[in-house]
């Protein structure tokens, strides 16, 4: 009798301790806007890694600001990244560029779709695009893009990168909230490195 109650301790311990170190990414760590769902927080992208888009920014330092409103009624589906103006902007994995150029909310802004072509990430409000980056061109993880600033209508907003994402299945696109990916880097790499 005690050698099952012990064997049924046991089973509950080796269950949490898989749910709260194996599994980090089943555990929010902010409170989120009405209608949020597990499944807008990817923490894997295509089986390959991800680096922080924007140079020196440490995970813990991220804000979740993914579904807050905006002016005009809209809903931010992309988050934040604060940095000084001219901080280093990097590919946050290896893809094509489907668009290098300016418009008037973004500024100057890139679209990078993953190599798999299931993800695209759209960088805006860069201070300036690195020089001779082109429609099509193959960049790769860790790959500067450009530089933090305020272009398009972040104008009296502190120097950052807005980086949306979304997911292309089906002939549809669905935002995602990039949040949990970037979040969790060095949980998975301590993860990985076991």
């Amino acid at each position: 009798m005690k050698f099952v109650a012990v064997a049924a301790l046991f089973g509950i311990v080796a269950g949490l301790l898989a749910v709260f170190v194996a599994a980090p990414e089943d555990a929010p760590l902010s409170t989120f806007a009405p209608g949020y769902a597990p499944r807008e927080m990817p923490v894997a992208l295509d089986d390959g890694e991800v680096v922080m888009p924007v140079v020196g920014v440490e995970p813990d330092e991220l804000y979740d600001s993914y579904r807050t409103r905006r002016s005009g009624g809209r809903t931010h589906l992309a988050i934040d990244v604060f940095a000084p103006r001219g901080t280093p902007v990097v590919a946050i994995t290896d893809g094509t560029l489907e668009s290098v150029g300016r418009n008037t909310l973004g500024g100057n802004v890139i679209w990078l779709r993953s190599a798999s072509g299931r993800y695209a990430f759209y960088y805006a409000h860069l201070d300036a695009h690195t020089p001779g980056l082109a429609r099509g061109q193959t960049v790769a993880r860790g790959d500067t893009l450009g530089t933090v600033g305020t272009t398009g209508n972040a104008q009296a907003t502190p120097p950052h990168l807005h980086l949306q994402m979304v997911l292309r299945a089906g002939g549809r696109e669905t935002p995602m909230n990039p949040y949990g990916l970037l979040r969790f880097l060095k949980v998975r790499q301590r993860i990985a490195d076991r």
